[in-house]
């Protein structure tokens, strides 16, 4: 009854890309106009004011366009017939019918284009209608309108969407790009285009034969993905959009190497005016391919982020190989793009015995993913700091991909592997953000005004950047320790118990013994991680960096932050990483020995970290605003690890709590509306009712229990307190310390008022609840029984 939750936070993909917000990333906690920013650079054919997309005069920009692509157009449709084999070729399904009647895939797995425009946008559409998928296009609006957009037909879009199937490949590519500019700067702009049956057509413009057309629509499918949510993410997927990107992918890749190649010829080929203006078309292709890549693989990344059916597409096609092999490239390809596809890998690897299996069929992943983390290493051990914040987030996404698959790693392998993954989270944690952001505060007004101009997005230079990034970093190297220091199948199995099925009614007459009541209050089994494991985290001095981190921010800087918007934004990003120092530090505490943990964190006994969690629990609520609710689970789930390793492992360890203290929990709890936090503290002041003696404390304890149970909103919080009456009271030996709280006589009124707000609330509640309310029904009759005969 009441265990400790295990923290498993998923190592989301933060700054560089939307994907990686999160709903801890996840989240998704991210910056929403850096996310932006990312996003807004991929259309660089259009013009910067939005405006010419919603008056009307979007063919006339469109013809403005037209000569600045053309010949990377021609160039680009050139390359992409030229024949050339990657090594390790993935070898894309074909077998995904009904979506695009008029492409084929070659042995390489790209699309072979027959044609595009108004013929592919009809071929698709017409599938959609056959499959069912068209019927979900009103679930993607839907979920366009759930995200706060309007319902309206912005000016000018019905002419934007029909240049999407024009004939000429600047009005195609400039319309692709006014849909990715539009999605984002109006707000009934999805909607809009979903009912315009735009999709089709955008999507079409994927086995455009033109590389600029295919680049803006792969940028304007992100956005919507972005723009959509999860639930529109869903819908895409749903849509048959993961084959076709995954298609995309393979014919991208393969442009880049076929485009390589070329680049080779060109510089070995003597120096003339010829030989340099080819040499600035292949460079000009690479780029464009790049960026076109990192679109593609965003968007497969925001698919599998949210959808399972994503992942499974994305293993059965084994483009897990091409991805690991776009990362062990990271120094050949622009960063972003190796990053992305890094992100790519860890979600997929993420509880997957697919992957696990993929990895453990083919060595050279490990390999590949392990030399990238060594070179990046070697780097940054010669020379101090060298990393920049891409770098860095690059090196931790490695890492966490890594470690989702270590059950697959070599054996006579396995400890360098794991010494490289936490000398990379090391490195990431050595960075000091508090400073980092202090560094900001006198430039704030400055960054601010700079936001609010009309090209604030394309300011990539922004100081707030790299702040970003290395928090960004560090958040992703914690939840990856988080995650690497929870024991499998150590869960939550409160829930899971013998009256699944149970009726409303339970049988009251059922008397509970003492030996029952002695098995019910026993501890469980301790679980310990591995001894190598706290080891090497010891030798890297992980412990102790990481309870830095679990501290508030000073209150001076926090006042000076809070001021500005970009201020609170860094405040609460700051906040999600206390949030997952913390949530390490429960895993920490809970799977080791109290002796592991005072030494591991520098501290000389558990109760100087029970005091050190107190005060902060007490700094976080001070601070309006600032006390995030995910905050307020993680350093309540931390109190609770602690006097839970006390009460297993040493009960005669002192915590000094004080009556006001106590009162403090209790007042900390009602004001939360999580109801994780208000479990936390039911928890936490049912295990010192136990490990202490003095009757006014437990008199005390006694009394905010009762009041939890009779004025807590939520049936799963009150039989959680009810629980752990019965453990912490069920000994004849605590009667006279807890007589002046009445308990028996009050649990009797309780009782039939707990049963009708079971049979009231069992509809809206999944029956694994309901059977567990009944249980805490029948255990509460039989306590009251137990309690009276002991009178």
């Amino acid at each position: 009854m009441g265990k400790l939750p295990v923290q498993r936070t998923k190592a989301r993909n933060m700054a560089q890309t939307p994907a990686g917000l999160i709903t801890i990333e996840s989240a998704q906690a991210q910056s929403e106009s850096d996310e932006q920013q990312q996003l807004e650079t991929h259309s660089s054919h259009v013009d910067e004011n939005p405006a010419l997309l919603l008056d009307g005069t979007a063919g006339d920009a469109a013809a403005a366009a037209a000569s600045s692509s053309s010949s990377s157009s021609a160039l680009g449709s050139s390359i992409l017939s030229v024949p050339g084999a990657i090594a390790g070729r993935v070898s894309v399904p074909t077998d995904q019918e009904g979506l695009f009647d008029d492409s084929h895939v070659d042995a390489f797995g790209a699309p072979i284009v027959s044609n595009a425009g108004s013929s592919a946008a009809a071929a698709i559409s017409a599938a959609m209608h056959a499959s069912g998928a068209q019927a979900a296009l009103s679930d993607l609006e839907s979920a366009g309108a759930r995200d706060g957009t309007a319902r309206g037909t912005p000016k000018g879009i019905t002419d934007l969407l029909a240049l999407l199937t024009s004939s000429e490949p600047s009005e195609r590519e400039y319309a692709c790009g006014g849909v990715a500019h539009l999605v984002l700067d109006a707000a009934e702009a999805l909607p809009a285009i979903v009912r315009l049956n735009g999709v089709p057509a955008i999507l079409a413009c994927f086995h455009d034969p033109e590389l600029a057309v295919r680049l803006e629509a792969a940028g304007a499918v992100r956005n919507i993905c972005l723009v959509s949510g999860p639930d529109g993410c869903q819908t895409l997927v749903g849509m048959g959009l993961v084959p076709l990107v995954m298609e995309a992918i393979a014919a991208a890749s393969q442009l880049m190497v076929s485009n390589a190649q070329t680049a080779a010829l060109v510089a070995s080929a003597a120096p003339s005016e010829d030989q340099a203006e080819q040499a600035r078309e292949t460079q000009m292709i690479a780029e464009q391919v790049a960026e076109h890549l990192e679109h593609l693989i965003n968007i497969l990344l925001q698919m599998c982020e949210n959808s399972e059916a994503a992942v499974a597409l994305f293993h059965e096609s084994q483009l897990i190989t091409l991805l690991v092999q776009l990362v062990g490239t990271f120094q050949t390809v622009p960063m972003t793009l190796a990053l992305v596809a890094a992100q790519c890998v860890q979600t997929v690897t993420d509880d997957s015995a697919t992957a696990l299996t993929a990895f453990s069929y083919n060595a050279s992943l490990t390999r590949t993913l392990d030399d990238t983390l060594t070179v990046l290493l070697t780097s940054a051990d010669a020379n101090a700091q060298v990393l920049t914040g891409v770098q860095s987030q690059f090196m931790v996404v490695v890492a966490g991909a890594l470690q989702n698959v270590h059950t697959a790693w070599p054996a006579e392998q396995y400890a360098a592997i794991q010494a490289h993954v936490l000398h990379a989270l090391q490195y990431a944690l050595s960075k000091d953000v508090i400073a980092a952001v202090t560094g900001l505060v006198s430039q704030l007004s400055s960054i601010e005004a700079a936001a609010n101009t009309p090209h604030r997005f394309a300011n990539a230079q922004s100081p707030t950047v790299a702040v970003e990034a290395s928090l960004s970093s560090v958040q992703m190297a914690l939840e990856v320790l988080t995650n690497l220091c929870s024991v499998d199948g150590s869960e939550d199995g409160t829930w899971e118990d013998v009256a699944e099925d149970a009726p409303g009614d339970v049988d009251e007459e059922v008397e509970l013994t003492a030996e029952q009541i002695e098995q019910a209050s026993a501890g469980e089994q301790q679980q310990q991680l591995p001894e190598a494991l706290l080891a090497a985290l010891y030798s890297h001095g992980i412990p102790q960096r990481i309870v830095t981190l679990a501290s508030t921010v000073p209150a001076s800087l926090f006042q000076l932050m809070w001021s500005h918007r970009i201020g609170r934004t860094l405040m609460d990003r700051l906040a999600t990483v206390q949030s997952r120092a913390l949530s390490f530090l429960s895993n920490l505490i809970s799977f080791s020995s109290i002796e592991y943990t005072t030494q591991s964190l520098g501290i000389p006994t558990i109760g100087t970290l029970w005091q050190q969690l107190l005060v902060e629990r007490a700094n976080i609520a001070s601070k309006t605003g600032y006390g995030l609710e995910e905050l307020h689970d993680s350093i309540t789930a931390a109190l609770w690890a602690v006097v839970r390793r006390v009460k297993q492992s040493c009960p005669t360890a002192p915590l000094e709590t004080t009556p006001a203290q106590i009162h403090e929990l209790y007042t900390f709890g009602r004001a939360s509306e999580n109801e994780a936090v208000r479990i936390n503290v039911v928890g936490i002041v049912g295990v010192l009712a136990q490990l202490f003696e003095q009757a006014a404390m437990l008199g005390d304890i006694a009394l905010g229990l009762l009041a939890v149970v009779t004025e807590d909103a939520s049936l799963v919080v009150v039989a959680e307190a009810l629980d752990v009456i019965f453990d912490a009271f069920a000994e004849p030996e605590v009667n006279q310390a807890i007589s002046h709280a009445n308990l028996v006589a009050t649990l009797q009124q309780i009782a039939p008022v707990f049963k009708q707000r079971i049979r009231a609330e069992r509809r809206s509640l999944p029956s694994d609840a309901v059977g567990r309310l009944s249980d805490v029904q029948l255990n509460l009759s039989r306590f009251i029984k137990y309690k009276q005969a002991q009178a």
